[in-house]
């Protein structure tokens, strides 16, 4: 994954998740180690889907959504104890897809970056996102224009 310099400035992220770092998110150098880190990704992730797409909501419902691709690059350290911020907006909004784009920061520092693809589905087949929910992903949209 190709590390543009705008992706790594926190301000041009629309949605910032503060998560603590755990003692067992630590390596034996006192770094996040990198399970620690993708699974940091995932909190903010989450928590953003349970305001995109409520548990209620997916309870009623036969449609789910699925994580089907995940690409991370690091580009410094993380450190224990403190909090990691989690930038989060959107690079892709397709037909049944979108694409999560993802800044981990740490102390003002850019520590890394993350994409990951999202897809709708019911039985395991694409479906179209639901109009409610593209107009959430639009209005949290991040691109290189402008940045």
């Amino acid at each position: 994954m190709r590390s543009p310099l705008w992706r790594q400035i926190i301000d041009n992220y629309p949605l910032v998740d503060e998560i603590p770092t755990r003692f067992n998110d630590m390596d034996y150098n006192a770094h996040i180690n990198n399970v620690a880190i993708y699974q940091l990704y995932d909190e903010a992730r989450v928590r953003l889907n349970q305001v995109l797409y409520p548990k209620e909501q997916q309870l009623l419902s036969d449609m789910k959504v699925y994580i089907v691709d995940v690409h991370l690059t690091m580009l410094g350290e993380a450190f224990y104890p403190g909090n990691v911020q989690v930038a989060t907006g959107f690079l892709k909004i397709g037909t049944s897809s979108f694409t999560y784009g993802q800044g981990m920061f740490q102390d003002g520092r850019c520590i890394g970056l993350a994409e990951a693809v999202a897809v709708y589905a019911i039985d395991r087949k694409p479906v179209p996102v639901p109009e409610d929910q593209r107009l959430w992903l639009e209005k949290h949209r991040i691109g290189d224009a402008g940045n």
